[in-house]
């Protein structure tokens, strides 16, 4: 999907979709992990020439809504409501991506995971000071792939994370066992 020309915009209906740009060596960052209500494929909306750039993989059985570009792109210039809403989701990733580099740049891996968990533990919106599940379910790989490390470094962190009871892990969910140290790793 990276190289194809941007024909549809999406909105994902159910499910969990992963946003992926692949190096030519063969190295994946993950972009972005996209849920219900969430559109994606939108960039560059009114450059009939642009590519996606990114490729789009399922990570939990996806219903998805398409639209034609074209189509929503007159929809959206014809509305000052939807056209600020478009405005409002790219600047929150391209804030998303300002972080993600910054945190790349500024802090070591055991810190970018603490961060990146405890976004996700805040963003599921069931976060309480005992304990917090992040639902999404991630591999290793994918975690690493979120915040720009190596699986065996990620696996090794949240190995110790795990020994020292800041986290749980049940199956692939994460459980933030201990709020107040995930959040001191986090500075």
């Amino acid at each position: 999907m990276a190289d194809q020309t941007t024909s549809h915009v999406y909105v994902l209906y159910s499910g969990l979709i992963k946003l992926v740009r692949v190096s030519p060596a063969g190295r994946e960052i993950t972009l972005n992990i996209i849920t219900p209500t969430e559109i994606f494929g939108e960039n560059d909306l009114f450059d009939v020439e642009a590519c996606y750039g990114v490729t789009a993989e399922v990570l939990e059985d996806a219903e998805v809504i398409s639209f034609r570009r074209s189509h929503f792109a007159e929809a959206v210039s014809q509305s000052l409501d939807a056209l600020k809403e478009l405005v409002i989701l790219q600047y929150n990733r391209r804030l998303q991506a300002e972080d993600g580099l910054t945190d790349c740049v500024f802090y070591d891996v055991q810190t970018r995971v603490a961060r990146l968990l405890w976004r996700f533990s805040v963003a599921s919106g069931q976060f309480s000071q005992d304990d917090s599940m992040i639902h999404l379910k991630l591999t290793h790989q994918e975690i690493a792939n979120l915040i720009g490390s190596t699986r065996e470094t990620t696996t090794l962190i949240l190995n110790d994370l795990r020994r020292r009871g800041i986290i749980e892990v049940r199956g692939r969910r994460i459980i933030i066992a201990d709020a107040p140290g995930l959040q001191q790793l986090t500075d």
